[in-house]
């Protein structure tokens, strides 16, 4: 027997479940653009766009290039609390149905 049905048996809903056991990754849509807020679930991910400074548009992290914990440490340093993601970033995601409304308005 699935343990989803053990789960869902004792209360838990679908999106219980997968908070649980995934790791959620918060996307915004703003300005006609993607963001996604960074956190330690990006470490030994690939950057999905450049990753730059706002002042000065120094590139931290080129597109494609690995986000090691380091250039984590040095997001956080700046205060860089999201990075831009395009469209092709959500293929294969799971979004939350409020995420989707969102995203299609």
């Amino acid at each position: 027997m699935p343990v989803t049905i053990l789960l869902k048996a004792m209360g838990y809903s679908t999106e219980d479940i997968l908070n649980a056991f995934y790791a959620i990754e918060k996307i915004t849509f703003e300005g006609g653009k993607l963001w996604l807020d960074v956190g330690p679930f990006l470490a030994n991910e690939k950057a999905p766009e450049d990753i730059e400074t706002k002042p000065k548009g120094e590139v931290i992290v080129k597109k494609g290039r690995k986000i090691t914990k380091l250039v984590l440490k040095r997001l956080d340093e700046l205060k860089i609390k999201r990075i831009p993601v395009g469209e092709e970033f959500l293929v294969g995601k799971v979004l939350s149905p409020e995420d989707l409304e969102k995203i299609l308005k």
